[in-house]
């Protein structure tokens, strides 16, 4: 059962309810009025709205209730407060690494979980379309070097028995000796010319013989029937040309634009079996594939090594 309280202890928490609503009321004040200052910069004028009797008498009754305001803000407001921040800074030290590891499962769970299907299917995308690629560029290249090593071989054995039996041997043998006096008299001095200065003459060399040379041989051609600066068709056609079929196509190429041929499809034929082994071997191709990157069987990017 509550006691009831007489009018003596009723008036005196009355009084103590008011003194510690004055002092903080104070304090308030003071505060709010030192915060306009700062920022106002209110004149003096403003800063002492008492003055004469009124300080006199008020003025005392003010600075006591503003000391005992300090006094509470600093011994009893500020403790509370610096124990509050740090209890906080306690639980948020203690709850860091928890969060933490929350935050690393949850991305794990996003980036291996939910996309590592999308990513695999990249990847084997990627692997698939190079693949793919690669052995298309092999079927060309190979597809047309043998038939082409072939018709070499032929061409060698006809052309072999044309110096044998004597129908062509003359002109073989000038080609060689031309071909011996071209490469001491024109090719080796460009070539010691551009070792000693630097200068490339080749394109002059070129210009001479296309532009010069071989219009001349034309224009003597049209006018007497007869070639100056190569053998005629005919000779051509006897002994210097081979003949032979792709795709269903005939073609009459020198042996060095048959060898030429071949070079171009071996090289073809390599580079697509090396497009499928770089498909299937890790590499920095795997990780752009992964983040759907490069996916284009005719994309080489990022290189293998």
């Amino acid at each position: 059962m509550i006691p009831k309280l007489d009018i003596l202890q009723k008036s005196a928490i009355i009084l103590v309810g008011l003194i510690i609503i004055t002092l903080f009321m104070c304090f308030f004040v003071k505060r709010a009025t030192q915060y306009y200052d700062k920022q106002y910069g209110v004149d003096q004028k403003v800063k002492e709205p008492m003055s004469g009797i009124a300080k006199e008498i008020f003025g005392p009754i003010v600075n006591a209730f503003d000391s005992v305001g300090n006094d509470i803000v600093k011994n009893v407001v500020q403790p509370v407060e610096s124990g509050f921040k740090e209890v906080g800074n306690s639980i948020l030290g203690f709850l860091k690494t928890p969060i933490d590891f929350i935050e690393q499962i949850f991305n794990f769970f996003i980036k291996y979980v939910i996309d590592l299907p999308e990513d695999i299917e990249n990847w084997l995308t990627g692997i698939e379309n190079h693949v793919q690629c690669g052995a298309a560029e092999a079927k060309d290249g190979f597809g047309y070097a043998f038939p082409v090593m072939g018709i070499m071989s032929r061409c060698a054995l006809s052309k072999a028995n044309t110096f044998f039996n004597g129908k062509c041997t003359f002109y073989y043998l000038v080609n060689i000796v031309l071909g011996i006096c071209y490469l001491i008299c024109i090719e080796f001095p460009i070539f010691l010319i551009f070792m000693l200065s630097g200068y490339d003459l080749n394109p002059i060399r070129l210009g001479i013989v296309n532009d010069i040379l071989m219009p001349f041989d034309a224009f003597i051609y049209a006018l007497v029937g007869i070639h100056i600066f190569r053998w005629s068709d005919k000779i051509l056609d006897e002994c210097f040309m081979c003949q032979g079929s792709l795709d269903g196509s005939t073609y009459n190429l020198t042996f060095s634009q048959w060898s030429e041929m071949l070079n171009c499809s071996l090289n073809q034929g390599t580079n697509g079996v090396v497009t499928i082994l770089e498909s299937v071997i890790p590499s920095e191709k795997w990780s752009a594939w992964f983040n759907g990157q490069h996916l284009a069987g005719s994309d080489n990017q990022p290189p293998f090594i």
